[in-house]
């Protein structure tokens, strides 16, 4: 039902700029006025300015280039959204003009009905949209430029058919026969792409093991525009473990997950999937793992937003979260589908001092997981510097060279 709700609202604002601009045309027509209206194009160009506003404001937060194609991807977007807002609008005021009709003392009533009512529904839905929309960028760094290691730009797709972009980097020193069969698939975290993970390589390239690397949905170079936290991004998980078995069937006798933030949230999700994929993750370590997104959720909304805002982005945003996404974000819980991974050993690694992802969420992840499990908490890192640091990367490869499940008696 959620899936089906979500292709109606894409429709939607697919359709809602053109049907806005219909109806505008109509109207000024039976008043012989030429169109468009003032109030058309001033809707319009709001949404230009918005959408272009953010894609160039998040390129220069990242320190990337953005693209025209991107930026009149989101100002459509937001178009869409505008006139929606406006169509909601006109619906509440026509209803309550009808609710009001020979009745004066409803005037007051009926207006604060319009104010909460917008206000209610329109701030969590353009809360909801702003969280979930990303524009995409495709930074100039590669594995070759940065590490000076040879690597294949590929694509596969995810299980829903979505087309992924990603980096096969084969390990630079075969050591052994193990290390050369052994494959680590990296889950990028929030951001740009799988170029926030590259230092990551100078870990595991060198000590023998091959590397994947991928943009999620709506990053970098792969398609989409949505993202959903993990959940949606399983299906991305899955297909780049069939790719990597269909492709290097030699190179994936063992293969391993590392997934960072969200991308260690679709990871465990992936993990846990009863398909062949899904068990043919042998060991996964995430870094900055969150263990419930309602919990999650309702954290960011007490820390960064004052009553009742905190609430409305809470319970409300967040259901109006499914329908942008097609995902049942109300019920995505890392910490239930890490217990499906079983017999599997887990690494759970967190630092107390990332800002959106707090480390007791990586606790209560860790406490949720069976046997076999490790932790590793860092006091005073953030995610950057978990990603960066040699010390834990060793701690993962340990993990990794160690990893075999419990025996099923």
């Amino acid at each position: 039902m959620i899936h089906i709700l979500h292709l109606v609202m894409m429709a939607t604002y697919l359709s809602a700029p053109l049907a806005a601009f219909w109806i505008d045309m109509r109207r000024l027509r039976r008043r012989r006025q030429k169109p468009p209206s003032p109030q058309f194009v001033g809707t319009f160009c709001a949404g230009i300015a918005l959408g272009t506003g953010v894609s160039v404001a998040f390129a220069l937060l990242t320190g990337t280039h953005g693209s025209i194609m991107q930026a009149a991807l989101a100002s459509y977007f937001a178009a869409g959204m505008l006139f929606l807002l406006k169509g909601f609008d006109r619906l509440l005021r026509n209803g309550l003009l009808l609710v009001i009709a020979r009745r004066h003392w409803l005037i007051l009533p009926a207006a604060m009905a319009r104010i909460v009512l917008l206000f209610g529904i329109g701030l969590p839905y353009i809360m909801a949209a702003g969280l979930t929309y990303r524009p995409k960028v495709i930074p100039l760094d590669d594995p070759g430029s940065e590490f000076h290691v040879n690597f294949d730009p590929v694509t596969f797709s995810a299980t829903d058919g979505t087309q992924l972009a990603g980096w096969w980097i084969p390990a630079a020193s075969q050591t052994g026969e193990r290390f050369s069969q052994s494959t680590v698939i990296i889950c990028h975290g929030s951001g740009i792409g799988k170029v926030t993970a590259l230092p990551l390589i100078a870990d595991f390239v060198p000590q023998g093991y091959n590397v994947l690397m991928f943009d999620f949905r709506a990053h970098g170079g792969s398609g989409g525009q949505i993202v959903s936290f993990g959940d949606n991004e399983r299906r991305d998980v899955l297909g780049a473990v069939d790719w990597l078995q269909k492709t290097h069937p030699s190179r994936s006798a063992r293969i391993f997950g590392l997934g960072i933030q969200t991308g260690g949230a679709a990871l465990i999700a992936a993990a846990a999937d009863p398909s062949p994929a899904g068990r043919s993750i042998d060991a996964v370590a995430v870094y900055d793992c969150f263990d419930d997104l309602p919990d999650l959720a309702r954290s960011l909304a007490d820390e960064r937003f004052l009553p009742p805002f905190n609430w409305l982005f809470d319970r409300v945003g967040l259901a109006m979260g499914d329908l942008q996404t097609g995902a049942d974000l109300t019920d995505f819980s890392p910490a239930r589908d890490i217990q499906s991974i079983w017999p599997r050993p887990v690494l759970i690694v967190n630092g107390s001092n990332d800002g959106e992802f707090p480390i007791n969420l990586g606790r209560e992840l860790y406490e949720s997981a069976p046997q076999p499990k490790s932790c590793r908490w860092v006091n005073g890192a953030s995610m950057n510097y978990l990603v960066n640091d040699p010390d834990t990367a060793d701690a993962v490869r340990q993990f990794f060279a160690k990893a075999h499940p419990v025996p099923v008696i």
